[in-house]
């Protein structure tokens, strides 16, 4: 998909206007970013060099935030297509033995490690059945209850297993404390029986990961609206809400 589409032209017939406006609109499955950048110089900031400069950090900067979108969403179908963690997930005779959880909870811990290939930035929450023990662990597991709280879930409920993603909210961390974070959520589904429901999966990104992005534009106003309208990322985040 290409974020930046060629400029020369649009620019050309902008003369010497005191204000430019540049919207560029980027689309990923569910999410859409709209970076937009004010400019307050005259006609001569829009040479070539401040034009091809300009194009040049645009370009990098939708770059960068297509790859965190995309590696996250990569994991997200990872999760959702292994079908050895979907069954251990599923409620089952063999839960009442805690070993036999235990075991589960381990496997699927050494699953989601791996397909994160180590990336700190990232962080995955498992929203599953109250009958799971592990389900009271509250770092990466969770009751299934506990997603009502947040602003996603009727969004993620109706999308029925399609990911949706949600701009900039917080969320409490028993072993951090609350952070800002952008998610990309989905339900996983039962593959033998595409009716059930077996857990909610949530992919977190630190904002200030994205808010680094916007930053790269240096010395103009540079913000992420998400796809209700709202400013989700800005480079002051007393601007964000």
């Amino acid at each position: 998909m290409r974020l930046i589409r060629r400029f020369q032209k649009f620019f050309a017939g902008l003369g010497n206007s005191k204000t430019l406006v540049l919207l560029l609109l980027a689309g990923l499955a569910s999410i859409f970013l709209l970076l937009v950048v004010y400019f307050n110089q005259y006609g001569n900031w829009l040479e070539q060099g401040a034009v091809r400069s300009l194009q040049t950090a645009l370009e990098q900067t939708g770059h960068n935030l297509n790859n965190q979108i995309k590696n996250i969403e990569l994991i997200s179908d990872n999760i959702a297509n292994n079908n050895e963690l979907i069954k251990r997930l599923k409620d089952k005779p063999e839960d009442a033995v805690y070993a036999n959880q235990l075991d589960e909870m381990h496997y699927m811990e050494t699953a989601m490690l791996t397909m994160m290939k180590s990336n700190n930035a990232y962080r995955i929450r498992l929203f599953v059945s109250d009958k799971k023990i592990y389900s009271k662990e509250q770092i990466s597991f969770f009751e299934l209850e506990q997603a009502k709280e947040y602003p996603w879930y009727e969004e993620v409920t109706a999308a029925r297993g399609r990911p949706v993603w949600q701009m900039n909210y917080p969320v409490d961390y028993l072993d951090s404390g609350r952070q800002q974070v952008t998610s990309c959520v989905r339900i996983l589904k039962d593959y033998d029986e595409l009716s059930k429901d077996v857990a909610i999966l949530a992919i977190d990104i630190d904002t200030s990961v994205l808010r680094a992005a916007v930053n790269a534009i240096a010395g103009e106003e540079t913000y992420i609206i998400g796809a209700k309208g709202q400013i989700a990322v800005h480079q002051d985040p007393e601007q964000e809400g």
